[in-house]
């Protein structure tokens, strides 16, 4: 850990130097508000820490050691609901309590051009911070925001080089090298999560894509991300387990800001680049089924598989899936209110099953019973008959919102 020379005078952070070292950058504003200083980019990767010869926060330890904000830490903020207030106004966060029995802590985000480029730390030793440690910070942000700007842009940059190489890969357009290149072997397990926010036209793509690569970064996890169309997808070197993980983490890590309402679909796992396209189809279209469904928020595509295959069917046929007799059983509970479709849907649901589809109706097997016979009489369907009951489920699939559904 870098020491501090002893005898340094604090002063308030001045502008010389501070686009040359960050380094020197942070021991500038460690003199201005009293206390060691650690500046990290909007990622909360640490870019540079003050000098400090008294004892350690366990904290600030962490976060140097690791390279990043620890994980603990960035609970706490989610939690507390900071860190929201980090990455969108530019007042100073005080934080009295924190993991390990944290010391105070003051947080000021760093903004550039509108834009959210890094986060200054101060943490309180055993001497209080200055009086003025905050319009210090402040001052501080301003002037360190140029230079997080500038990396904010390299890191751009390479997140965008990175993305087209990503989408031709998924694409089925990448070569081995490039596969490689992205850190994913051609012998490893990869799976492919497509990331949709809740309002895609209220979500920023970038807000999306930044929090997604956060959530990676604090799981250290091998994986790339880019914008595909109107979600993002990950690649990430995973077993079907490890993908789910990483799709929770997503979720949680959103907590209950702007992307709180985040759906995901995750893929298979295979092996080899020439699975990458069929994993990729697989998660979005699992991500179109997570979407209808709004009780959760990740969805395996195993899982869903056999419903996306019937409503894909259902829709390709769409104006030709027709059964007489589910037209008479329609027209007869519009003229006498009765629920023939409703009883017939249940049953088919149940896996034809006389007592699943009662008990899921709150009746008596017998009514149930009496139900099914008058189905058969008014539909003049064969029940018995396992093409028929294939069809009669497809076609009340096909128009769910046609009277007697």
């Amino acid at each position: 850990m870098r020491q501090q020379p002893e005898g340094t005078d604090r002063a308030d952070p001045a502008p010389a130097g501070f686009a040359n070292d960050l380094f020197a950058i942070a021991d500038q504003v460690a003199a201005g508000v009293g206390g060691p200083v650690i500046i990290e980019d909007a990622g909360f990767r640490v870019l540079a820490y003050s000098a400090y010869l008294g004892e350690a926060d366990r904290g600030r330890t962490e976060a140097i050691l690791g390279r990043r904000i620890p994980q603990e830490w960035l609970d706490h903020l989610q939690a507390s609901n900071l860190l929201a207030r980090l990455v969108t106004s530019r007042e100073v966060v005080e934080v009295r309590d924190g993991p390990w029995q944290a010391r105070r802590r003051l947080i000021v985000g760093v903004h550039e051009h509108g834009r959210h480029v890094g986060v200054i730390w101060a943490t309180e030793t055993d001497r209080r911070l200055d009086r003025d440690a905050r319009r210090a910070l402040l001052r501080a942000a301003e002037l360190v925001a140029p230079a997080l700007h500038r990396h904010a842009e390299s890191l751009a940059a390479e997140s965008d080089r990175r993305g087209r190489q990503l989408r031709a890969i998924l694409d089925g357009r990448g070569s081995a090298a490039a596969v490689a290149e992205l850190g994913f072997p051609l012998t490893g397990t990869t799976a492919v999560l497509a990331v949709g926010p809740d309002e895609p036209e209220r979500t920023g793509q970038s807000s999306l894509l930044a929090h997604v690569e956060l959530c990676l970064d604090s799981l250290h996890q091998r994986a790339a991300a880019a914008w595909f169309g109107r979600h993002v997808l990950v690649l990430a070197r995973a077993d079907e387990a490890g993908a789910l993980r990483i799709g929770h983490e997503i979720v949680r890590l959103a907590g209950s800001g702007p992307l709180a309402g985040v759906r995901i679909g995750v893929s298979t796992a295979r092996r080899g680049p020439s699975a990458l396209p069929r994993l990729r189809e697989e998660a979005v279209r699992a991500l179109g089924a997570v979407r209808s469904a709004p009780d959760q928020q990740v969805v395996r595509f195993g899982d869903v598989e056999a419903e996306l295959l019937v409503r894909e069917v259902c829709a390709t046929m769409a104006g030709r899936l027709q059964l007489a007799g589910i037209d008479r059983l329609r027209a007869y509970d519009e003229h006498r209110g009765s629920d023939l479709v409703t009883s017939l849907r249940t049953y088919l649901d149940a896996a034809c099953s006389l007592r699943g589809a009662a008990k899921a109706l709150g009746v008596h097997p017998t009514t149930m019973h009496y139900r099914l016979t008058r189905v058969g009489e008014v539909s003049g369907l064969d029940l018995h008959d396992p093409e028929v009951r294939l069809a009669a489920g497809l076609v009340l699939r096909l128009r769910p919102d046609e009277p007697g559904a």
